[in-house]
């Protein structure tokens, strides 16, 4: 019984630190925008150890007291659009096959707040 325990114990020890591993994070890297009350453009850039890239999973998220905007630019054209006011939390997840990505901040009439950026391209 005390040998049982004694796996059970020593199975808990080495398979929860290989679980929270496996889930990491869903993105590797992240972006504040500086100052909410004016226009902001962010370039997201693979990581240098990244492969051929395929996709990617931008989550933006804050709360604004106010209104602004945040696009994902492709060919110098708005190419995913959203509206940010009050809490909020949306994820854009597409195809992309370019190393980087642009993104435009703008403020309608933000007074105050805070806007995240976290993002992860995908590779093969």
């Amino acid at each position: 019984m005390k040998k049982m325990k004694k796996l059970k114990k020593l199975l808990l020890i080495i398979a929860l630190p290989l679980l929270l591993a496996a889930c990491g994070k869903p993105y590797g890297q992240n972006i504040e925008i500086k100052n909410i009350k004016t226009k902001e453009t962010v370039i997201l850039n693979k990581k240098s150890s990244k492969g051929n890239i395929y996709g990617i999973r931008i989550k933006i998220s804050g709360q604004i007291e106010g209104e602004s905007k945040i696009s994902l630019i492709q060919n110098n054209k708005e190419y995913k659009t959203n509206k940010l006011k009050d809490n909020f939390s949306f994820i854009w997840n597409c195809d992309w096959y370019s190393d980087s990505a642009k993104i435009i901040y703008e403020p309608v009439n933000a007074k105050n707040g805070k806007v995240f950026i976290e993002y992860k391209f995908k590779d093969m």
